[in-house]
């Protein structure tokens, strides 16, 4: 908790949707999830849907580290190594079935 609503890394009102989509690295980071959250939106399946959810979650854990200077780098390294625990257990592979090829395409 700090004193001010003034965002840390910039002069902008500091908003969970400023930190995630345009501070720093978040504006690269959300164009670059986009398009994977728009290529496992195409059918709807429960599967795809859970690939979703956990995309847009991996986005929101990677905006709130308090680290300044993560990249896009940064970024999909830490949606490879999250995916790759995620398919290493049964639940995981159960979860999302292999929704998450779209994140090889980039």
């Amino acid at each position: 908790m700090v004193p001010s609503d003034t965002c840390g890394r910039c002069t902008a009102t500091d908003t969970l949707k400023h930190l995630l989509t345009a501070c720093g690295e978040g504006r690269t980071i959300w164009q670059y999830t986009k398009p994977i959250l728009a290529r496992v939106f195409v059918y709807w399946s429960p599967k795809r849907r859970s690939a979703i959810l956990w995309v847009i979650a991996n986005v929101v854990i990677f905006g709130i580290q308090q680290h300044t200077n993560l990249t896009l780098h940064d970024y999909m390294d830490f949606l490879h190594r999250t995916r790759w625990k995620l398919m290493g257990r049964k639940c995981g592979r159960d979860l999302v079935g292999n929704c998450l090829t779209v994140l090889d395409t980039y």
